[in-house]
């Protein structure tokens, strides 16, 4: 093929490939095909309805619709008219869309009906021609195949001569950190991107291309748009962008490759490890086959992957063969699984001003922590003197030998250096559009521009860092890429989305909770859950590295088209989200509209409202409103449900029943129930808490009083058995040291109050019991872990276990407890529900302040068991041998716990003198009070 000089000479090739598949748009009911020789027909006519329409050389024509074969015709078409096509986000405001096309002064606005008519409604007077890109023919003149002139009127002369340095089509930057800008580009600049494709001989007229990307980003626009029609290949329309539309694109059309972004490859990643985790053994298997394949693609190049994993690429598409990722980085660990799985990864690197690439990474060369090669004819350098850019190699991890590749094209002036890329080449524009000063800030005096992006060289391979604009910059003088961090902090499938940032000198975050993920683990309270979440990711990275708070947004992080997070507007979410709970705290009377403030003013509504202030109002992380969430905003979970609907009918002399509960999720409708109850003739001689410790059997069905039920002769012989065998493994990897046992009743029914550090905590305890003792005693095990699986029953049923699951059957899980104390046996119960992740003792949930209040004679054994927590750290599969310590505090009683004390309920009484007592026997421990660690003050932790 010669080399071509403008796009117009892509589309006088096109009529090469004749019969050809060279577009299919996947629709609801079937597909939209397009053969070559009837893509240039198409564009040929409408071409001439644009020049007989007015439209000259030099015009733009801007493109505001999703991608359909319509949009491409559209695009190309403009181009042969002689036009400057504008591709545009289809969901651009409607402020900024008006600004650009006012500043463009645009002869044609090519749109779709729905966006169509919101423009005219928003504009009385639209300065545009409109033309439709998703209406027929037959149903409106304004249609792309119909508006305006007929084609076949002969007055129209031959389409202009275009020149190479004619711009071709002017995008806007994405927005990241503020106004888009106007970036044109000539048809020199995304000519030399194909030719340069084409040498690289990445694909072929055979490929079929899912493009699943918006065409307004430069990305899409040349490497899924124009490269596979310049090689005759044919390019696959999904209907939409969601997981199952995508799977019958690849599947039906045979797909070979695909064109996307990190968070589409991240997505898919996802859903394959869901699938594995059905079973223990399929997520082992799977895992040790991925580690296997990734280490042959890594280190030998080979994709063995395509063959271990053959099911999986019949499921998903047999003839997928290559992924292109660009648009934003690439988490190196999601690359390696990519290429782990058999699907080589072509990874490229540049900007919109740069048309778009720079560097790309080719399968089987260079490291896939690095964006590649320059491509041949450009010239890259990095620029180690300017302050701003300044990086210590060490915050990164990267070593001190980073040198500048020096492959075809590249300049060698600097060495071991690290700082902003430099870039010149025929990709490079020559500057934004109506734009002076900020054309003039990013280049240099010598003609380099400046990407903007921080990064070095090792050997060739250049690797990206991250953005000066938003690099963090500690009070302490280190420096760091928000990207990395947040990729850090997204390893745990409790947090969907994450965005850093730092706000008065502090580390924070704007964290969006995957719901799903907490539902599948019982739910809970939101703020624990990701407080926890960000524990466990904080152990394994550098202390100034570590958030110091977070806001829990409801609603998704405001991205970019291309998938990246726009920091200027998270910077104006945390600030709404922390200032509506830590600034204002509660949300003033006066304040609140008048139906709020006829509600308070009813006497129980505002006892119950003044309540709430009190006990919740000091550990929130949104205002205290009427609006605001019991469960999101104020961290009440079941349990917690429990202790507040106690408290209630000491304020206002009646009970909320379970129906009611049901029906409640904000704090307006907790007081509408209470003014309901105030009005109504009806009584509640009982609370449902009450009816499930007074009477725990009624509230068990016969599968859950299973669980009580003694063992048989069998079961206890193989109990003995198993507890020999962990008293034999404790004894020999622990040498636990236990003290306080000599003191403690075997002739009465006890309840035990560990500490929960680690996974061992259960067989450590039961190995520092003598037998006799297990015999009458249960333990409280959560639902989604110890009865997940038939062994794990198994083993449940052997130890006596009972399911517990204070975060969605919180009054099944105290009738359980109930039973077992009514029954005269024995309980272990870990009152902080999950492990601790940070060593340190957490707060203890409400169930056994509730249990024990029922319970008042009921002896309490609190328990401490130290380093457990060392011996299997959370997220290690490695035991460490080391020498353990089992404390027994001393047997008491709920009363005497509490001795006296009062001004708060009896169960948070209880709940607190327990945390203090459990945390009076850690040696190494912090002995304060545990009032500091109330219910009031922990139920719910502060971001800040």
């Amino acid at each position: 093929m010669r080399k071509p000089e403008t796009l117009k000479s892509i589309v006088e090739k096109l009529q090469d490939w004749k019969d050809r598949t060279a577009l299919i748009a996947f629709e609801k009911d079937g597909s939209c095909r397009y053969t070559y020789a009837e893509l240039a027909e198409a564009i040929e006519k409408m071409a001439r309805r644009f020049q007989l329409n007015g439209v000259k050389k030099g015009d733009y024509v801007a493109i505001l619709a999703p991608v359909t074969p319509s949009w491409i015709i559209t695009c190309l078409s403009a181009t042969v008219a002689g036009a400057i096509v504008v591709p545009l986000d289809y969901q651009l405001d409607h402020q900024t869309l008006t600004e650009i096309l006012g500043i463009l002064d645009v002869r044609f606005l090519c749109t779709t009906t729905q966006r169509a008519d919101r423009l005219i409604h928003q504009s009385a007077d639209p300065r545009n021609s409109i033309i439709l890109l998703d209406a027929g023919a037959e149903r409106d003149s304004r249609s792309w195949q119909s508006f305006g002139r007929d084609p076949d009127d002969k007055s129209v002369s031959e389409p202009p001569d275009l020149f190479e340095n004619d711009v071709a089509a002017q995008f806007y930057t994405s927005g990241t950190t503020g106004t888009p800008k106007g970036v044109p580009l000539t048809h020199r600049n995304i000519m030399y991107q194909l030719q340069a494709l084409m040498d690289l001989q990445l694909a072929d007229d055979r490929d079929r291309v899912v493009l699943p990307l918006p065409l307004h980003h430069i990305y899409p626009f040349v490497i899924g748009m124009l490269y596979p029609l310049a090689l005759g290949a044919q390019i696959l329309i999904p209907e939409s962008l969601t997981g199952p539309q995508l799977l019958r694109t690849i599947q039906a059309a045979e797909a070979t490759a695909i064109i996307g972004v990190p968070r589409l490859y991240a997505a898919l990643i996802s859903a394959i490890e869901r699938q594995v985790q059905v079973s223990k053994v399929a997520s082992v298997l799977f895992e040790l086959l991925l580690g296997f394949s990734t280490w042959m693609s890594e280190h030998w190049r080979l994709y063995v992957g395509k063959i271990l994993f053959f099911p999986l690429h019949k499921k998903i598409g047999s003839h997928l063969r290559i992924l292109a990722c660009g648009g934003a980085a690439i988490d190196p660990q999601l690359a390696r699984k990519l290429e782990g799985l058999g699907w080589p990864l072509i990874i490229g690197y540049g900007l919109t001003e740069t048309s778009p690439l720079l560097t790309a990474r080719l399968p089987g060369k260079g490291a896939l922590n690095s964006v590649g090669w320059a491509l041949p004819g450009v010239d890259l350098q990095i620029d180690v003197d300017s302050q701003l850019n300044k990086f210590d190699k060490a915050n990164n991890g990267e070593s001190e030998a980073n040198t500048i590749g020096e492959s075809e094209g590249n300049t060698s002036n600097q060495r071991d250096a690290t700082g902003e890329v430099l870039a010149r080449g025929p990709g490079v524009f020559s500057g934004y559009h109506r734009m002076p000063e900020q054309t003039a800030r990013c280049f240099t005096k010598d003609g380099w521009f400046r990407t903007g992006d921080l990064g070095f060289f090792r050997g060739q391979d250049l690797h990206i860092i991250g953005r000066v604009s938003s690099l963090i910059v500690t009070s302490s003088g280190k420096k760091f890429d928000p990207e990395q961090l947040e990729q850090h902090y997204l390893e745990n499938s409790v947090i969907k989305e994450i965005g850093v940032l730092q706000c008065a000198d502090k580390l924070v975050a704007v964290v969006v909770p995957d719901m799903n993920e907490i539902a599948q683990r019982g739910g809970g309270d939101l703020s624990r859950l990701i407080h926890d979440a960000i524990d466990e990711r904080s152990l394994h990275i550098a202390t100034y590295k570590r958030l110091t708070g977070f806001v829990i947004s409801p609603e998704p992080l405001q991205r970019t088209a291309m998938g990246k997070i726009q920091r200027h507007k998270l910077r104006e979410r945390y600030t709404a989200l922390f200032k509506g709970g830590v600034a204002r705290g509660v949300l003033a009377v006066g304040d609140m509209d008048e139906a709020d403030r006829k509600l308070l003013s009813h006497p129980v509504a505002n006892i119950v409202w003044k309540y709430l202030i009190e006990r919740y109002e000091g550990g929130k992380t949104t205002c205290l409103s009427l609006d605001s969430t019991l469960q999101l905003d104020l961290g009440i979970d079941s349990l917690e449900w429990v202790s507040l609907t106690l408290n209630i009918p000491h304020l206002i002399g009646k009970e909320i029943n379970e129906t009611a509960i049901s029906r409640i999720s904000t704090v307006r409708e907790l007081l509408q129930e209470v003014i309901k109850l105030d009005t109504s003739q009806e009584t509640v001689e009982t609370s449902p808490s009450h009816n499930a410790l007074a009477t725990p059997d009624d509230w068990l069905t016969d599968e859950q009083l299973r669980w009580l039920k003694p063992l048989d002769r069998s079961e206890r012989s193989m109990q003995r058995l198993l507890y020999m065998f962990v008293k034999l493994i404790v004894s020999v990897l622990f040498r636990p040291e236990v003290t306080g046992l000599q003191g403690i009743p075997r002739d009465k029914p006890l309840v035990f109050i560990p500490n929960h550090a680690s996974y061992i905590d259960a067989g450590v305890l039961a190995a520092a019991l003598p037998f006799d003792s297990l015999s009458r005693l249960h333990w409280a095990g959560f639902t989604g872990i110890s009865f997940k699986t038939a062994f794990r029953r198994a083993i449940c049923r052997l130890v006596r276990a009972i399911p517990i699951d204070p975060d969605r059957a919180a009054l099944s899980s105290l009738a359980f407890a109930s039973a077992v104390l009514q029954r005269n046996e024995s309980l272990v119960w870990f009152p902080e529900g999950r492990r601790t992740l940070t060593g340190k003792l957490q707060p203890f949930k409400g169930g056994i302040g509730v249990l024990l209040e029922h319970f008042p004679d009921a002896i309490v054994v609190p328990v401490f068991l130290k380093d457990t927590g060392k011996a299997l750290p959370p997220g290690s599969c490695f035991i460490k041998p080391i020498k353990l310590q089992v404390i027994f505090g001393k047997p008491t009683t709920s009363i005497d716990l509490i001795d006296g004390q009062s001004g708060k309920p009896i169960h948070d009484l209880i709940v607190s003198a327990l945390y203090d007592a459990v945390l009076r026997l850690d040696p190494n421990g912090d002995k304060t009070s545990a009032e500091q660690n109330s219910l009031r003050d922990t139920r719910s932790q502060p971001s800040q």
